[in-house]
């Protein structure tokens, strides 16, 4: 194996040249596949997902309903190498999706119908804030994917295609569940002669559950009142004692969703889509609860606890409130897609605005849940994105495909005093505000050739220069600006697609992908205790390159389907906090400082022994380390953080037949075994205490049946076996959720 990938790269080009030669180009080898197959965001161009260059999961509308979808993260667990980071129900308002053992949202780029959801702030992605009824099929495109996306496309790409009716339609949904949940969704649409249009509303609230523990560090000092009770349990590295007291009380959420879509066929002048959505996540916490009794055996929440070792913990109201306040972010999306044919050139061009705003509040130290005065913390950014794209045959078997992106995108935060910890308005004095812009001019290329009847070649390069500008941070009056920065990034990308035999495919390839640094990173300043984390202006872009191979093999006339994919990655310039210490505290500044390798493995084994029955086995092995890191030594030979080191995924899906009128009966089954997952860069966190992540195995089941055709009744259990561990946060038990849909 070459240590060097760009000496791979090289010589997977002067491979390829010796291939050329002028040939047919078949467009479609295959007239048998259905519209499901054919993807789009592999090449920016519609092709068959068999002929496709990178390794590609569909995840279609009629996957979905075998699932309990909550959140549209849902849709994408128990599939191959995604590693899906849910860790307290709706209520998670950083959940993270992310692709080849990449830690962090900003490393996977996120689509809606072709415009990037990742913010400019802090690259995330609200998922709770997206709609789950209007999709049509999720693509999922594993591997560096800059060469035509750009930023962000570090571990792939996740592109989700809403639907567009062919015919009227009507649905509503009514479902309950455990913890008060409620859930509501209507949907309706039409086609109008040469207009589609599709309308619908979705929300869902629930009381939560608790999930934050109430943990104190004992000390020599004693007191009183004395009070009884707690127990006992470590730091997330299992060295240090700790003591529990008691809870945050139960963490409660909402998300609502209202999407509209109008699709106009304008016939020999192309097709226009316009889209347009919003959503909303909150949570909240309840009333805290104590463990502690005092002499009387009432409840207490101030006093001190004498431990068994000579120590004590001293209790106050604010540590059952601390960082426990409420939140609220919202995303709209507005979008416009139009495509137009002439002759053998296709041509595409997007236009989209994103509007982000949200804010989260803490108390103040000394209140407590009924009095506490706070800050509320806001955040506002905008993104505006333009893309345009045309695609044209060239001699007999080449398919060019060229364009053009530019993105803009501007952010600021504000800290301000609130009286009530509880209640965001009215705001006091503004105390911090930090502030920046970016924006990102992108040109690519890529050139499909038909080397041999079964041999295609995908040839891709694109060049992003970025700059940022106007960015400051400081206290109100005060704020340090910076100076302005430009850098530009190459992104080159080979890849082939031979096969052999109809049943069967190989794809290798190799390529490079980066992820500029966001606004976050680069300006925002604040601090947690006595750490300060200082942003840092002058960061330059993380890179990968990847070199991959992959088979996809067809048996028993398509009744299994055998597929594995092996890469390695080499990562280079990753941004880490370097730690300094001072007199007053410690500072935390961001700087380029890890390379790390990943070797990852991916397979498949499905099988369709009869019409409506599906059995999957799929397992994900990562390998990661980080090879250099001077910002922590210690995290040196170390596994990269919220990466496990395998996955294995257990589907099972189908319905029963209908006799002698009893309906069919449709059941599926989804389980999931993943591997420990660290929280420190030296992978010092143990397991089974509050912070951490840890192996387990859940499984997930619903049913669902059509007493009439236009009545569907489901009920389904998550987590079905009510394991009990930590997601960091306290995970969610046993719960159940009963729905009752009408559809037309």
């Amino acid at each position: 194996m070459f240590k060097n990938p760009f000496i791979v790269f090289i010589l997977s080009i002067l491979l390829a040249i010796c291939f050329l030669q002028p040939r047919a180009l078949a467009k479609d080898k295959d007239n048998s596949l259905t519209i499901s197959q054919i993807v789009i965001t592999a090449t920016r161009t519609p092709i068959n997902a068999t002929s496709a260059p990178s390794y590609i999961n569909i995840i279609t509308s009629k996957d979905m309903r075998y699932k309990d979808i909550s959140t549209l993260d849902d849709a994408l667990t128990n599939e191959p190498g995604i590693i899906v980071i849910r860790r307290k129900g709706i209520m998670d308002s950083v959940a993270s999706v992310t692709l080849r053992g990449l830690p962090y949202q900003q490393r996977t780029l996120v689509l809606l119908d072709g415009v990037p959801l990742n913010g400019g702030y802090a690259g995330v992605v609200k998922w709770a804030n997206l709609s789950t009824s209007d999709v049509s099929r999720i693509e999922v495109i594993q591997g560096p994917a800059s060469a035509l996306w750009g930023g962000n496309a570090m571990g792939g790409v996740i592109n989700i295609i809403t639907a567009t009716p062919n015919t009227f339609f009507f649905s509503a949904t009514g479902g309950l569940g455990s913890h008060n949940t409620k859930r509501g969704i209507i949907n309706v649409g039409d086609k109008l002669g040469l207009f589609s249009f599709l309308i619908g509303y979705e929300e869902e609230r629930t009381d939560g559950y608790v999930t934050t523990p109430v943990i104190l560090t004992p000390k020599s000092s004693t007191g009183t009142p004395i009070l009884y009770g707690g127990y006992s349990t470590t730091d997330k590295t299992g060295q240090e004692l700790k003591w529990v007291v008691g809870d945050k009380g139960n963490n409660g959420g909402k998300r609502w969703n209202y999407h509209m879509k109008g699709v106009f066929d304008l016939g020999k002048a192309g097709k226009l889509s316009l889209s347009y959505q919003t959503g909303v996540l909150r949570y909240f916490y309840g009333h805290p609860h104590t463990y502690l009794t005092d002499a009387n055996g009432n409840e207490a929440f101030n006093g001190y606890v004498n431990l068994p070792n000579g120590q004590s913990v001293h209790v106050i109201p604010y540590y059952y409130i601390s960082y426990a306040g409420i939140s609220s972010d919202r995303t709209d999306i507005c979008s416009a897609n139009y495509k137009l044919n002439i002759n053998q050139v296709s041509t595409k061009l997007v236009l989209a605005y994103l509007h982000r705003s949200g804010f989260w509040t803490k108390p103040n130290y000394g209140g407590d849940y009924d009095s506490a005065t706070g800050q509320r913390n806001n955040t506002y950014s905008e993104t505006y994105y333009a893309d345009g794209q045309a695609s044209f045959p060239i001699f007999s078997n080449q398919l060019i495909t060229t364009g053009v992106s530019l993105r803009k995108d501007w952010a600021n935060v504000a800290t301000y005093y609130i009286p009530f910890y509880r209640d965001p308005d009215p705001t006091g004095d503004k105390t911090y505000a930090a502030q920046g812009s970016s924006f990102n001019l992108g040109l690519f290329l890529q050139d499909q050739v038909e080397l041999l009847n079964n041999l295609d070649m995908y040839l891709g390069l694109r060049y992003d220069h970025w700059w940022t500008y106007h960015g400051a941070s400081g206290s109100p009056g005060a704020e340090q600006s910076y100076p302005a920065r430009d850098k530009g990034a190459f992104s080159p990308k080979i890849a082939f697609v031979y096969k052999p035999l109809k049943s069967t495919t190989i794809r290798t390839s190799v390529g490079k992908a980066f992820r500029a640094p966001n606004i976050y990173e680069l300006y925002r300043t604040w601090q947690f205790f006595s750490t300060t984390y200082e942003g840092n202006p002058n960061l330059d872009p993380e890179t990968i390159w990847n070199a991959e191979i992959g088979v996809s093999q067809e048996l028993l006339n398509n009744k299994i389907t055998v597929k594995f994919t092996y890469y390695h990655s080499w990562l280079n310039d990753l941004i880490y906090s370097k730690t300094i210490s001072s007199s007053t505290g410690t500072i935390k500044e961001k700087i380029n400082a890890g390379s790390a390798d990943i070797d990852g493995f991916e397979s498949a084994l499905i099988i369709r022994p009869i019409r409506d029955i599906y059995f999957e086995i799929n397992y994900t092995r990562l390998d990661t380390k980080m090879t250099d890191n001077p910002a922590d030594p210690a995290s040196e030979g170390k596994r990269l953080i919220e990466c496990p080191p395998w996955i294995w995924n257990f589907i099972v899906k189908g319905k029963t037949p209908s006799f002698y009128g009893i309906p069919s009966v449709k059941l599926s089954f989804f389980g999931q075994y993943i591997g420990k997952m660290y929280t420190e860069d030296d992978n010092s966190d143990v397991s089974n205490v509050y912070g951490t992540f840890e192996k387990h195995f859940i499984a997930n089941v619903k049913a669902s049946i059509k007493p009439a055709k236009w009545v569907t009744l489901s009920f389904s259990v998550r987590n079905l076996f009510d394991k009990h561990y930590y997601s960091y946060y306290i995970a969610p038990d046993r719960t159940y959720m009963t729905q009752v849909t009408l559809s037309f």
